[in-house]
C-alpha cells in the first residue's frame, strides 16, 4: 500500500505481544473482516490463555492512536461504560513504524452482524441498553468543540460556529460538488447559518463514529446484551444529536422498537436537550453531508446516491 504497513508476520505480532506478556504465545492471528483504517487483529494467546486485539493506526488515522488509549482508560472510571482495556500503547516505531495499541477483547460480535435477525423485544432491550450507555458517555464534559489532546488544533467554544465551520468543508468536497447544484449547497449553508438552534457554549465527549458497527453484543440464555463499544478514533467534542444522527438516518426508520428502547434507555438515564427535536433533523443532515464528503470514492453508487434522496428529503419544507 505505497509505504503504508499492510501486514504484520506472526513474529511481529508475537513481538509486540510479548511487551506486555513476556512468556504468550499467539495461537491465532486473524484479520478483522470488513473494510477498516487501522489494521486491526483478533488474536488468541497463551501464557496468560485470552483473547486481545492488535489495532495499527495507519495513514490519517495515525495520529488518533494517542487520543484511543487515553479514552479506552478514561471511559471506563468516568462513566462505567464497558470498553476494551488497554494493555498496551506505544508510537515510538521501536517494534513497527507506526503507532499501535493492544487491548482485551469484548465478548460477542457486533451488532450489525445481527441486527437483521433480532426479535422486535431483542430490537428494544438492545435500544435501551445503547441508550443508557451512550447517555453515560456522553456525560464527560470537554472544554472546546472539535478535537482534543491534538496539538496545534484550535479549540471552538460555540456549537454554531464550529458546526458551520465543519459543514462548510464538507460542502467544498469534491463529492458534494458534484452531487449538487450551486443553489442546493447554498441551502444547506444557510440552514446552518441561519438556525437558531445550536446554541450550546458547552461540548461534551461524543463517539464520533456512533452506530451497530461499534457495538459489541453476546447471546446469552435471554438473547442478547450489549458486552461494550469500540473504536474511539473519531471521539471529538460535540453534542449528543451527534452520535443519535446516524442511528436515525440508518435504522431508526425501519426499526422503530430499536428507537423506542434507544430513547426510553437514554432519557432513563439521564435528559434530552428540551430542543432535540428540532436539533435532530439538523445534526441527521450534517452526518449525511459528512459521509458524502468523506468517504471512500468507491464506495457503491447506489449507496451515495441514497444520502443524496435522504439530504434532498431533509431539504423540502
Amino acid at each position: 500500500m505505497d509505504g503504508e504497513l499492510d501486514t504484520l508476520s506472526i513474529d511481529q505480532i508475537q513481538s509486540l505481544v510479548r511487551t506486555v506478556f513476556a512468556q504468550a504465545q499467539v495461537t491465532a492471528a486473524h484479520r478483522f473482516p470488513g473494510s477498516h483504517d487501522s489494521l486491526n487483529y483478533d488474536l488468541q494467546i497463551q501464557s496468560p490463555s485470552m483473547a486481545i486485539t492488535l489495532k495499527i493506526y495507519r495513514g490519517h488515522t495515525q495520529p488518533q492512536s494517542h487520543k484511543e488509549a487515553y479514552l479506552l482508560q478514561l471511559i471506563t472510571s468516568e462513566t462505567g461504560v464497558p470498553v476494551p482495556r488497554l494493555l498496551r500503547s506505544d508510537d515510538s516505531g521501536e517494534w513497527i513504524p507506526a503507532p499501535w495499541i493492544l487491548c482485551t477483547r469484548l465478548v460477542g460480535q457486533p451488532l450489525i452482524d445481527v441486527l437483521d435477525t433480532l426479535d422486535q423485544w431483542e430490537l428494544e432491550s438492545l435500544g435501551y441498553e445503547m441508550g443508557r450507555y451512550l447517555e453515560h458517555l456522553h456525560r464527560i464534559p470537554l472544554d472546546t468543540f472539535g478535537e482534543f489532546l491534538m496539538p496545534n488544533q484550535a479549540g471552538w467554544y460555540d456549537e454554531k460556529q464550529y458546526t458551520l465551520h465543519q459543514i462548510d468543508q464538507y460542502l467544498e468536497s469534491n463529492a458534494v460538488q458534484q452531487g449538487f447544484p450551486m443553489r442546493t449547497i447554498d441551502t444547506i449553508h444557510d440552514i446552518f447559518g441561519q438556525t437558531s438552534h445550536l446554541v450550546h457554549k458547552k461540548a461534551c465527549l461524543v463517539h464520533g463514529a456512533f452506530g451497530p458497527q461499534n457495538v459489541i453484543v453476546e447471546q446469552g440464555i435471554a438473547g442478547y446484551h450489549v458486552s461494550g463499544f469500540v473504536d474511539f478514533k473519531y471521539a471529538i467534542g460535540s453534542r449528543p444529536e451527534l452520535d443519535m444522527a446516524p442511528l436515525f438516518n440508518c435504522y431508526f426508520d425501519r426499526l422503530p422498537t430499536f428507537e423506542k428502547g434507544f430513547l426510553d434507555g437514554y432519557t432513563e438515564a439521564g435528559q434530552l436537550d428540551a430542543q432535540v427535536w428540532e436539533r435532530i433533523p439538523l445534526y441527521k443532515l450534517f452526518d449525511l453531508v459528512k459521509q458524502l464528503a468523506t468517504t471512500q470514492r468507491d464506495l457503491a453508487t447506489e449507496i451515495r446516491q441514497r444520502w443524496q434522496e435522504q439530504i434532498a428529503t431533509l431539504l423540502v419544507p
